[in-house]
């Protein structure tokens, strides 16, 4: 997001800053995912495979989110 320049009025765009601004190897989240791959590493097939499944429904829920950000989607209480 930080590469292609953002658009303008963009209201997330300092939280855009914020993240792209951060070296990847020295960030939290790459300290997290190296967290997990060791868990992994450790786990059964099977818990291996519901990783997997729950990684697919946060980044489609992380999907719908941002999607609906860019509509400018409105949800109903």
């Amino acid at each position: 997001m930080k590469k292609s320049g953002g658009k303008a009025n963009n209201k997330y765009q300092e939280w855009i800053d914020g993240y792209g601004g951060q070296p990847w190897e020295n960030s939290d989240a790459k300290r997290f995912v190296d967290l997990i791959d060791r868990y992994a590493a450790g786990a059964s097939a099977a818990t291996r495979e519901r990783m997997k499944q729950t990684y697919a429904t946060a980044v489609k829920l992380e999907y719908l989110f941002w999607d609906g950000v860019y509509r400018d989607v409105r949800w109903q209480p």
